[in-house]
């Protein structure tokens, strides 16, 4: 509606915001439109990480939301226009800045306007966290206005943003590269630092959760090292079990003075023929690793690969072309190694019907957290956490 009043409109994130005494605070997750293939608030509609009924009747928790910008000089019609639609009953902006003002925590370039508007899926996710089995899939379709029906006098919740937080959402690469630096992991030697996953069971579910574990630890090609570890006291209650996050690789191909960049993480289809991404998201522009997204909403079977074909999780990482034939010896030596590469592409090819950028090559690795995905794919509960720490290769044991 804001185009059809001649307003250009920059989409650019979609996200979770933090609600504190029925104040919107700031952003803390975040995925950029443009970067993928899931619409980003489809990426947080789980039950575990909205809490929409708990702002409506407490005033604290996460709700979904998005954000879009809008040139300065747009801005006085803007307010205009959605004052029109609020008249109609659309409305849900919770914060709309002036030039180059931050917005709950994302900075705006200067003569550029954010805006903050609540995610129309709301009452929905609020109907999965009471527990009812809601498939939600945003902008499915058209609707005419009028055949809609309107609640009468709706009382809104959230109070008026008028100074949010000014600490501004961490997007995950800024940590990615930081522990990228810090792997020092030697092949020749097979010592050092790599970058590890931690994960989190029931300690009553250990037994079944660990026999899953395995099931999957003993297809290489599905695990992106062979390296583990199990640590029984690590979280009160709990059973952590660490996993090679695939950022090593990276860090790995960096120190051998290969600048190895993640670009996406995603869904592969283990198909045997024509193994390809169904899905995509970069690792710039999300403050949240992909693969605890797929894995939470359930979108892998990787059980299902382990016994035929299925969907795991894999990442797609890129290097300048020109340093391909140094890499595959390096690459040769970390599958000997127990690290797992599935493909490494040739210049600007289509790998896995994943586009690299020119100049490029493509490495596709397995994700670190396709064991955890089991468990979690056999009903039981666990709690993942990506790229999480770093940890010497020699406190880990090998499968």
């Amino acid at each position: 509606m804001l185009r059809k009043a001649g307003i250009p409109v920059i989409l650019q994130y979609g996200g979770l915001v933090e609600v504190r005494d029925y104040k919107p605070v700031r952003f803390t997750e975040l995925i950029a439109y443009k970067k993928t293939s899931i619409t980003p608030l489809e990426a947080f509609t789980d039950r575990e990480m909205t809490s929409v009924l708990q702002v409506v009747k407490e005033g604290t928790g996460h709700i979904p939301a998005n954000f879009r910008l809008i040139p300065e000089s747009a801005r006085e019609k803007a307010v205009e226009t959605l004052n029109k639609m609020n008249n109609i009953g659309i409305s849900g902006v919770i914060k709309m800045g002036k030039s180059g003002d931050p917005v709950l925590g994302i900075p705006v370039v200067d003569e550029m306007v954010g805006i903050a508007v609540v995610g129309g899926i709301n009452p929905l996710c609020a109907a999965k966290e009471a527990g009812f089995n809601v498939n939600i899939r945003l902008a499915e379709k058209i609707m005419e206005f009028s055949t809609m029906e309107k609640l009468i006098e709706p009382k809104p919740v959230l109070r008026e943003v008028k100074h949010g937080s000014s600490k501004q959402v961490k997007f995950l690469l800024s940590k990615a590269w930081n522990l990228i630096n810090m792997v020092d992991f030697d092949f020749e030697t097979q010592e050092g630092k790599i970058i590890a996953n931690i994960s989190h069971v029931n300690k009553e579910d250990t037994e079944d959760a660990l026999d899953l574990f395995n099931e999957v630890m003993s297809k290489p090609e599905y695990c992106a090292s062979k390296y583990f570890k199990i640590m029984p006291n690590l979280k009160e209650g709990k059973t952590s079990v660490a996993t090679v996050c695939s950022l090593t690789i990276d860090g790995i191909l960096n120190k051998k003075g290969i600048p190895s960049a993640p670009k996406y993480g995603g869904i592969l289809e283990t198909h045997a023929i024509n193994p390809r991404f169904i899905e995509l998201t970069a690792y710039s522009g999300s403050s949240i690793d992909p693969h605890e997204i797929y894995m939470t909403k359930g979108m892998t079977s990787v059980l299902e690969s382990v016994k035929s074909h299925g969907r795991i999780l894999a990442s797609l990482k890129e290097i300048p072309y020109i340093a391909r034939s140094d890499i595959l010896e390096i690459l040769d030596d970390a599958k000997k190694t127990g690290f797992s590469i599935l493909k490494v592409g040739k210049p600007s090819e289509l790998i896995y019907n994943a586009k690299v950028e020119k100049y490029h090559v493509g490495i596709i690795t397995p994700g670190g957290l396709n064991p955890i995905t089991a468990i979690r794919e056999a009903g039981i509960h666990v709690e993942p956490k990506a790229a999480e720490t770093m940890l010497d290769i020699s406190q880990m044991e090998e499968f």
